[in-house]
């Protein structure tokens, strides 16, 4: 089961004004995107899905229309509020279909 993991760069953390007595740094993780699209495991969404935290996304179809094998399971994990699904075009006519993690959490 082969598996392509992405990591988007993000930017420096943002830090508040020096000398202040309330100096943080907010810090993000790195976003993952996780490639399904050559899976033929009817499963590896799913598997897929349990690799994932909120903010990553798990690229299931690239086409002219939403479709693919993975279609299903990830219109079921958005019902169930697992992930939000999202399209972007890459072409004319072509679009990579997403399903972006929300922070609910998973359970097995």
């Amino acid at each position: 089961m082969s598996n392509f993991v992405r990591t988007s760069e993000g930017d420096t953390p943002d830090q508040s004004p020096r000398g202040t007595d309330t100096d943080t740094k907010v810090s993000e993780q790195a976003q993952r995107v996780i490639d399904i699209t050559a899976e033929r495991d009817p499963n590896r969404f799913y598997e897929a899905l349990t690799l994932t935290r909120a903010g990553d996304t798990i690229l299931y179809h690239r086409g002219e229309f939403a479709g693919g094998m993975h279609k299903k399971n990830a219109m079921a994990a958005q019902e169930a509020g697992l992930v939000a699904l999202v399209q972007r075009r890459i072409g004319p006519e072509k679009f990579e279909y997403m399903a972006q993690r929300t922070k609910k959490r998973w359970k097995k």
